[in-house]
This record gives structure tokens, sequence and C-alpha cells, in this order.
């Protein structure tokens, strides 16, 4: 959450999507900022690489470019009195309390009771106007716990707790110098799987091409900007839908409504459906009928363009409701 969210017509759109809340650490030198998020996706296997969105309002965006590191924890569903103590103001590890934090290798603060981390070296950033993306590289990480869910954001909002907010703009001085270490597990690849496996996210369904449509079922999307509303994919460097995507300069997303999924499971083998009956969006990309929200996406840029995965991202031109009260889908088999 940051300043920019309640005036975003797109976000509120975007809310109704399933997602699991991270704590994003930065740490350079001996500043530190802590701030729960989700803006946060899987971006690439080989190398592992994950993408994040950091408003640039807090001093974890400018740490993370300084130190060139972050570091993401999946929270547990037991674990909202973090977020509750964040939200109130409490944003050092002092306030927070030390000795529930663990230190990475690389100097970033990680909850011990969060289901796991990911630690990442940056690759790739750009700035936006309201916000940092980066994708960085899976270089340590473990599971700590795999008992509890995944806290979700939808669960966070539905009790109230994001109505007045404090938000962690400023960072805090500690170098972590007494927490205990973190413990990494190997290799990398695994572990961005077994971390990003529990956290809870929903799909959201990609269009793209005109006429003949490429029709695929993706986690791997996320909103990155407010200023303007953007979105970003992550996507294989040999994959259709990016051959697609680059030769349309564009793409369409469909919010997958919970009572979908039998129909998804059915039809959605490959890249391919019927959509000849399907509505379109003002740039003639086919939209899910029955989702929950469609957004339109007019392509800006990429991130790793000779790299094994790209992330794409652009700006959203078009943005509707279909039917806003329709519970969310929760997963899809395979994905994280």
């Amino acid at each position: 959450m940051d300043s920019k969210s309640g005036s975003d017509p797109v976000e509120r759109r975007y809310d109704r999507r399933i997602r699991g809340v991270c704590l994003i650490s930065a740490a350079a030198g001996r500043r530190m900022h802590l701030h729960a998020g989700c803006w946060v996706t899987a971006a690439g296997d080989d190398p592992p690489r994950v993408a994040v969105s950091i408003p640039r309002e807090f001093e974890g965006a400018a740490l993370a470019l300084e130190s060139g590191v972050l570091a993401v924890s999946v929270l547990a569903r037991d674990q909202a009195a973090l977020v509750d103590a964040l939200f109130s103001g409490r944003h050092s590890l002092g306030d927070l309390g030390r000795t529930a934090f663990l230190l990475t290798r690389r100097g970033c603060a990680v909850p011990e009771r969060a289901l796991g981390y990911l630690e990442l070296e940056l690759a790739h950033h750009r700035e936006f106007e309201d916000a940092l993306l980066v994708v960085g590289d899976v270089r340590g990480g473990a599971l700590l716990r795999e008992v509890e869910p995944s806290l979700t954001v939808n669960e966070i909002q539905a009790a109230g707790r994001v109505r007045r907010a404090v938000l962690p703009r400023s960072g805090f001085e500690d170098a972590g110098d007494s927490l205990r270490r973190a413990p990494v597990e190997h290799p990398a690849h695994g572990v961005l799987g077994r971390v990003l496996g529990r956290r809870s996210f929903g799909p959201m369904l990609l269009t793209a091409g005109r006429g003949d449509d490429l029709v695929r079922v993706e986690t791997r999307i996320i909103q990155c900007s407010h200023a303007p509303p953007r979105m970003l994919v992550a996507l294989p460097h040999d994959s259709p839908a990016l051959a697609r995507i680059r030769s349309g300069r564009g793409f369409a997303l469909s919010l997958v409504g919970a009572d979908q999924r039998p129909w998804l499971m059915e039809r959605m083998r490959g890249e391919r459906a019927d959509t000849d009956a399907w509505p379109r969006s003002r740039g003639g990309f086919a939209l899910l009928p029955g989702a929950i929200a469609h957004f339109a996406v007019e392509v800006e840029g990429e991130l790793g363009g000779g790299d094994p995965s790209v992330v794409v991202y652009g700006h959203v031109t078009q943005w509707d409701w279909v039917r806003p009260d329709a519970p969310p889908m929760a997963s899809w088999p395979g994905s994280f």
C-alpha cells in the first residue's frame, strides 16, 4: 500500500485478485527499510528470478538501488499482527521486536516465522514516475514453515486494516548485527518454487493477438505502478505469447472468477480457445466472458530482452468491471 493506491481506478479492480502478502526488505550500509507489499511475482526459472515493484516514496527503493540487494518474505496467515504493527507506524526492528527477525547473507532482515524468504540480486530495473520496478536473480532463500496458509491482501482489506495505515516512507538505522543468520537452501532453482509456491496468488487470463487470438492462463502478472497504472507479464523468451505481444504491442487481461475454474480446466488445453463470440477491448483483444474485470495494456518496454525470461510492461488503457461481486479464483495447477 502507498499514498496513490486510493486514487487508482485500476488498482480498485485489480484488488479483487487473490494475492499473498509479502514483506519487502532492503538494506544498504546501516540503513534498513521494511514494507508489506504484493507487487511481487516469479519472473523466470533459469536463472530463477523475481520481479518486485516498490513505491519510490519508500526509502527501500533507494536502498535497493544502492546495494543491489532485496529480500522478499511470504507471510503466513498467523502473521496478521505483524502487518497491523507495520500499518500502525512500527517500522523498525526495534519497534517490531528484533528477536522476531533473521538476517540474510547480504544484510536484509526477514521474519523468522515467515513461510519463506528469497534474497535477490538486482539484474534489471526501471524507474517509473511513482515506482521502481526491479528484476532480481535469486541468490539465497529458504522455506521456513510449511503448515500455515498464506496471509492474503484480501483478508487484510476485509478486516479494515489498511484504512488508517501509517506509510513507511523512511527507513531506520540498524545493521542487524545481533540478528541470527537466516538459513539458506540450495539450489536456488528449487528455492524459488518452494517459497513462492506457498503464496496464495490468483490467475489471470492473458490474450495476445487480434483476430487469431492466443490465450493463456497466467499467474506471473502484477500491477507495477499507479501513475499511470501499469501491468507487467513475465514470459519465456521463446514463448508464442511473447511473440504475439511484441508484434501487436499490447495484450489484454481478464480477472478470473472462482466459478470459471471448471470451464478453464476443460477448455484451456494449450494456448487456443474459441474466442469468436467473446467481447473485445477497444484495441481488439479478446476478453473472457463473465470475468470479474478486464484490463487492456499498451506495451511500453521490456526488461531482460536478451535473457531466457522477459518482463514486458505497459500502461493500462482500458479497465472495466464485469462481475465485481463475484469471488475470484484462488489458484491454478502447477503455477507460482
